[in-house]
């Protein structure tokens, strides 16, 4: 897990206005945390798989087997990038991905207590029209994996910005790319 946390801003300035955003909230912390929302962003890749499974048996003298309908599945795969082009723009992006990377864990009613957990990591999850529920809301899903990778290319034409955290020389210093992957995949609950 990323050991880079930055404040989330109030408001959806630092995101840019374009676009549909994906909009992503941890269910078990609802109330307490303002979702997540990826306005500025450049789809790369979406699938949505549903999958009806069946058991089958074969019967002697029949060509066919007897089918029983188990259950469906439905699982979304969502790649996009994330780029705004300044680096001071990117800070809030890199602190919204990370609280990502945070809503992958359950909730615990002691935090040094493995065997209390209290709520399980789920989310709601909307992108507008390919992903939301069919009142028309969000979606209720467990996230099965994300995986994050910033563009950090070193060449005469581009270099990432290193800032310090605390605004002085001396102080601890982060790598700010221009520009972030993110890749998810959802398993949509029924």
């Amino acid at each position: 897990m990323s050991d880079f946390v930055v404040p989330i801003p109030k408001n959806d300035d630092a995101f840019s206005h374009a676009g549909v955003p994906i909009i992503i909230e941890h269910i078990a912390s609802a109330g307490h945390q303002s979702p997540i929302k990826f306005k500025h962003i450049k789809l790369r890749t979406f699938k949505d798989d549903i999958t009806t499974n069946y058991s089958k048996d074969p019967v002697y003298g029949r060509m066919d087997p007897i089918v029983t309908y188990q259950n469906t599945t439905r699982t979304i795969t969502l790649g996009f990038d994330i780029g705004i082009h300044s680096w001071d723009n990117m800070v809030p992006v890199l602190g919204a991905v990370s609280k990502l990377m945070q809503y992958q864990y359950p909730v615990y009613e002691q935090a040094n207590n493995a065997l209390s957990l209290s709520r399980p990591p789920l989310l709601h999850v909307s992108f507008g029209n390919y992903i939301r529920a069919g009142n028309g809301g969000p979606l209720i899903c467990a996230m099965q994996g994300m995986s994050y990778s910033p563009f950090d290319k070193y060449d005469q034409t581009y270099s990432p910005e290193i800032v310090s955290v605390d605004g002085t020389e001396d102080g601890e210093k982060h790598i700010i790319p221009v520009k972030v992957s993110v890749d998810m995949t959802l398993l949509v609950l029924h």
